[in-house]
């Protein structure tokens, strides 16, 4: 039913009949980019917008295509190897993720089994309601010799870029990395995640001389030494014996030579420029002013053509403090550009650093990870925290001071602390903020969203996972988002969603998803907005189609109930 209430206020309240139909695609929404929003209830923010200026909401999980290669790890590169109706046998002994595949991959979005054997990864993901992978690449497959890029590397990337786009999932690709390189890897890091740099560019000389002092101190605060002087020599530029260039100039030219391959797509949302970068250095407090934000700043210039106001280095002496890298002549101006803090953050949940305008590129998301409690520094009972929401509180303050929206590119929770994972999920609605998860499939579970091993019996998903990262959300907002709440269905209790916005002019009309497990959904809206419809999509799955008033300041409301019914692939 329909009611008027005063000129601009609207009340709705139904249970949804609906009608079989798709409600959205990732082409309807352009080009995503930052948007700088300022609003009397809400603050000065920088937001993810879509091409019509609605603000968007995205919920993701992390996937990889091998971004390492350690003794025993043969599982194959070549995209023919993943071709529709194959998919390479897991060996969780041996692997660390098992395969990511498509086996049904080309048959159309709903056309795709998402049983838990059927090998069908992007659509299994896409049944769960998630809209967003961050794509884990690594530097030493994609450039195994110096300067020599794997276009067989290249076209599996673009293989999985092509499955995702396929169930309308956004694409992050983020070049990942953990301890530097793999080839650091003497055997006291097993169990742990060790990729990145081919091990051409991992310089010895820079570990034999790394004093004792040193190795000490790292320690103390977590920090791999090997790791940290390897690092020490990547932000010097050092060079590999017979290369004209330094490493951080063959790591820029690598990152380029993806965006490069994807400049024209949009289903990738864009590019992260490392992951968990660590300090080499013991005044952690000059550190990112120092190396890590002018290196940020050399990849920006290198793909966007955008030189900061500064000089352009020579070609031959392409890294420098006081001129900008050469303009590589890519020239992307339309993907968001991704950058993490220190990784010591991890520790901290506050990032050790000056925060403040260090690119004059405007796309740029700020991406810490929040792993609150379960990576957080703890000296002899002493910890640097004392709740949940300091992580986002901070990243937030810190974001605003560069000009950067925020999403969180990793959190999670070991499997016996899933009060964790639950608790940064409230805190991820509350501050009105996208994240991926860590992981979708882990070796036998482990931090993951399945139970047991790929391709073993038993292998299913974890629903107390399902239900904490599963949630009925805004997907795009027309306005400004001021609150969300979403308390999944539990004992009984329905699950229910709570969302309020400001109006800023903006007449596209706002989305909301309601994910396949949860059933029968009441809608309420009133303020200044209005009910349009309620599609049902072949998985199950509801699309709540909401109007508002083309006015700036007003506000409406809405809230969905539901039923739960059980999980997917269950």
């Amino acid at each position: 039913m329909l009611s008027r209430v005063h000129d601009t206020i609207f009340i709705v309240s139904v249970v949804v009949s609906s009608q079989l139909v798709e409600a959205w695609s990732i082409v309807d929404h352009g080009w995503i980019r930052v948007t700088p929003s300022q609003s009397a209830r809400r603050g000065e923010r920088w937001v993810l917008t879509d091409e019509s200026g609605r603000e968007m909401l995205f919920r993701g999980v992390n996937i990889n295509v091998i971004s390492y290669r350690l003794a025993g790890d043969d599982r194959p590169m070549d995209s023919f190897a993943y071709m529709p109706g194959r998919c390479p046998p897991n060996r969780p002994l041996q692997y660390k993720n098992p395969p990511l595949c498509g086996m049904e991959a080309g048959s159309g979005k709903y056309n795709q089994s998402t049983m838990p054997a059927a090998g069908n990864d992007l659509a299994q993901i896409r049944a769960l309601g998630f809209n967003l992978v961050r794509l884990g690449i690594s530097w030493s497959l994609l450039e195994p010799q110096p300067g020599s890029f794997s276009e067989e590397y290249l076209r599996r990337i673009e293989q999985v870029v092509k499955w995702a786009a396929e169930q309308d999932i956004w694409v992050l690709i983020d070049f990942h990395q953990d301890f530097y390189s793999y080839s650091l890897d003497n055997g006291s890091k097993i169990g742990s995640y060790v990729d990145g740099a081919p091990p051409w560019a991992v310089l010895n000389a820079s570990i034999s001389s790394f004093p004792l002092w040193e190795q000490w101190l790292f320690g103390k605060v977590g920090f791999d030494w090997q790791t940290v002087a390897a690092f020490r020599a990547f932000y010097n530029n050092e060079r590999p014996v017979g290369s004209p260039m330094g490493i951080q100039e063959h790591y820029i030219r690598a990152v380029a030579s993806v965006v490069a391959r994807f400049r024209e797509n949009r289903s990738v949302l864009g590019f992260e420029l490392m992951n968990e970068p660590a300090p080499s250095e013991l005044d952690v407090f000059a550190f990112s002013d120092k190396l890590l934000y002018p290196f940020y700043k050399r990849i920006v210039q290198a793909v966007t053509g955008i030189n900061d106001g500064m000089v352009q280095c020579p070609m031959q002496a392409a890294v420098g403090d006081s001129c900008a890298f050469p303009d590589l002549g890519i020239h992307d101006t339309r993907h968001l550009i991704f950058f993490e803090p220190m990784a010591l953050r991890n520790q901290l949940d506050f990032s050790v650093q000056t925060s403040r305008p260090w690119t004059n590129y405007t796309n740029i998301v700020f991406s810490p990870h929040t792993y609150t409690y379960s990576f957080t520094l703890d000296i002899d009972g002493f910890t640097p925290i004392t709740g949940y929401a300091e992580s986002l509180d901070s990243a937030w303050r810190e974001a605003t001071a560069m000009r950067s929206s925020v999403l969180v590119t990793e959190f999670g929770s070991a499997p016996d602390h899933l009060e964790r994972s639950g608790n940064i999920s409230l805190q991820q609605d509350l501050h009105l903020t996208s994240s991926t998860f860590w992981v979708w499939k882990e070796g036998h579970g482990g931090w993951g969203l399945w139970i047991g091993a790929s391709g073993e019996a038993g292998f299913r998903l974890n629903g107390d996972r399902v239900r904490q990262l599963s949630r009925a959300r805004p997907l795009a907002v027309a306005g400004r988002l001021l609150s969300l709440r979403y308390v999944p269905a539990l004992a009984g209790r329905n699950s229910s969603l709570n969302l309020s916005v400001e109006t800023n002019n903006v007449t596209t009309p706002t989305l909301v998803y309601v994910p396949a497990h949860l059933h029968t959904p009441n809608i309420s809206v009133f303020g200044a907005a209005w009910l349009v419809r309620v599609t049902l999509a072949p998985d199950g799955s509801h699309t709540v189609t909401v109007a508002s008033e083309p006015s700036v300041g007003q506000l409406y409301f809405i809230a969905i109930s539901a039923g739960e019914r059980s999980f997917l692939h269950q």
